[in-house]
């Protein structure tokens, strides 16, 4: 099983996370990773980069035409992709 190692834990949140330990009868180890699981239970489910990508090409396949361009729909998805800023590729 891998492990996790968090660093720089802030002396109020470290106190909090021991006292819910205790009162649950667990280690500090399995109350980190029971909170962990909780809150990750409670996100809404996200889609996968391919989802998000095959997404925004229908989006932009639906806009084709609606601009003035001379190119293909798939070299406009390229220029478009390429002209990105690398932290929002897959985002």
């Amino acid at each position: 099983m891998a492990s996790l190692t968090v660093q720089d834990v802030p002396e109020p949140l470290l106190d909090e996370l021991k006292n819910r330990a205790r009162l649950n009868r667990r280690g500090l180890s399995q109350e980190a990773l029971y909170l962990i699981e909780d809150a990750l239970a409670r996100l809404p489910q996200q889609a996968s980069i391919e989802d998000e990508i095959r997404a925004q090409v229908e989006q932009w396949s639906r806009l084709v035409g609606r601009w003035k361009s001379d190119l293909p729909v798939d070299e406009e998805i390229a220029q478009i992709l390429a002209a990105r800023r690398p932290w929002r590729i897959g985002r």
